[in-house]
Formats: structure tokens, C-alpha cells, sequence
């Protein structure tokens, strides 16, 4: 069974309960492989399963600072976590443990899918908007560059998602037309 593929309507990742695990689908544009604020962010999110997660923040080491996370909270509502990520190193034992922290998010009526846009300013301050909800401000945690550095898209054990109409826009936190406006109506 494929793990990931791309198709014509975007990048779906599965990822089956237990150790099987498609891993990090990396950006393989170039000047899109390390982003350095401001920048801007889009997409839609189908999820069936547990969790989407957009890691980013990524250092050279492979490791994420900031986690944005799609899940379904509870039978009625979507949630969006953001999370920084840290690793608590343990020299005697020879071990990093990696650890999060919940540091923002909101919740909305479940929708088939999420629409995100995310504005990150040169100062680290930026928004998040989800579907028609009210832009939120990006956490304080998020600053001091946690925002810079390569991105990914995975998934949850047990989730199958469809990322889709996935954009970057590097070094510009503004789009040309609004959130809703389609490709046919410019």
C-alpha cells in the first residue's frame, strides 16, 4: 500500500496505526527549502483520521520547532494545536526525549475541509486564519526564528490526509487576492 502520493489534486499521506510511518514529505522547490521570514502560507487540509501536522522551524538536524496540528477534536468540532517542540537530552543515558508544549490554537464546527492561511511577518508576529473564522495572532512562542527553517507535511498514526492547493509565498506576507477568491473569478 502507498504511504504517499501525489496526485493531480494534491499530496496523500497515510499513515497506518503502529511503526509504519511515511515520514516528512519535504518542499523540493529550492527557494522554497528553508524559509526565512516574512512569508506566507496556504492550503487545504482533508483529514480522515487523527491528525495532519505541518511541521516547521526545521534546523539542519532534521528537528522542528513549531508544530501546526489539524486534528478532530470531538464528533462536532476541528481544531488547529500550534505547538513548539523541544528535546530534553539526557547525556548520561545517551537519549533525547522530544517534548511539546500547546501554545495556541482554536476550534471550529467540523468541515470537510480546512482551509489555512498563515502570515509570518519579518518580527516573527503573524496570523492564522482557518476556513471564515477571525484571523488569530501566531503565538509569542512562535518568535526569535522558531517560524525559519525548512517545512514538512505528515500525518497522525492512523490518518490518511489530502494536503491540496498548498502554497508558499517566500519573503512576502501578503497574498494578490483574498482567501476565497478563486483562480477563475481574477
Amino acid at each position: 500500500m502507498d504511504v504517499v502520493l501525489y496526485e493531480d489534486d494534491g499530496v496523500l499521506i497515510y499513515n497506518p496505526e503502529g511503526w509504519a510511518s511515511p515520514g516528512l514529505e519535504y518542499s523540493t522547490v529550492s527557494n522554497l527549502q528553508y524559509l526565512t521570514a516574512p512569508y506566507s502560507m496556504r492550503g487545504t487540509v482533508q483529514l480522515d483520521g487523527n491528525a495532519a501536522v505541518i511541521p516547521m522551524g526545521i534546523d539542519n538536524s532534521g528537528r522542528a520547532r513549531v508544530w501546526l496540528v489539524f486534528t478532530g477534536y470531538d464528533k462536532i468540532d476541528d481544531a488547529l494545536m500550534m505547538k513548539t517542540v523541544h528535546y530534553k537530552v539526557d547525556a548520561r543515558q545517551g537519549k533525547a526525549t522530544m517534548k511539546d508544549e500547546m501554545v495556541g490554537g482554536m476550534r471550529w464546527e467540523r468541515t470537510d475541509k480546512i482551509r489555512f492561511e498563515m502570515h509570518v511577518n519579518e518580527d516573527g508576529t503573524g496570523t492564522i486564519q482557518i476556513n471564515d473564522e477571525e484571523p488569530i495572532p501566531l503565538p509569542d512562542e512562535f518568535k526569535n526564528g522558531k517560524l525559519e527553517g525548512r517545512y514538512a507535511l505528515t500525518t497522525g498514526d492512523g490518518t490518511a490526509a489530502l494536503f491540496s492547493n498548498f502554497e508558499v509565498r517566500p519573503s512576502t506576507a501578503f497574498w494578490p487576492v483574498s482567501f476565497g477568491e478563486e483562480e477563475d473569478e481574477k
